[in-house]
């Protein structure tokens, strides 16, 4: 499978060939957790995933100096803050806020590796799986 991810002009870009989905999602448990979610922890869920497009336009614009970069970082930071604070009406905050910097900084470092900024070991995958496995602990809790 051929995932192509193109954001702002290609801004962020990556291609992930032959990556093996159902591990991460554990034989459906992810599928099962997500597919009853309601709306607040959608908004919260995408609102993480826009710390990641932030955090990595915030790399790209090169201190703020690239006006791409830096515009896709303004309006994803505007819009990923605002998810957040809707989502904190119906979630605790403490929750929220794991979720949403746990989904951030996950993507963020994933994004990392896939583009080879980062080294992808073992190790770090296994962490990144950890994290997954507490955020999707704190939804079921929830």
């Amino acid at each position: 499978m051929d995932w192509t991810i193109l954001i702002a002009s290609g801004v962020l870009e990556a291609q992930w060939a032959s990556v093996d989905w159902t591990i991460l999602i554990a034989s459906g448990v992810l599928e099962a957790v997500w597919a009853s979610a309601p709306v607040d922890w959608t908004i919260l869920i995408a609102s993480g995933v826009l710390e990641a497009v932030w955090a990595s336009a915030l790399g790209a614009s090169r201190g703020l100096r690239r006006p791409l970069p830096t515009l896709v970082f303004l309006v994803a930071t505007v819009l990923s803050v605002w998810g957040l604070a809707v989502a904190m009406q119906t979630i605790p905050t403490g929750t929220a806020y794991a979720v949403w910097t746990a989904t951030g900084a996950s993507l963020t470092v994933l994004w990392a590796m896939a583009r080879g900024t980062e080294p992808t070991t073992l190790t770090r995958v296994l962490l990144l799986l950890g994290i997954v496995a507490s955020v999707v602990g704190l939804k079921v809790v929830s």
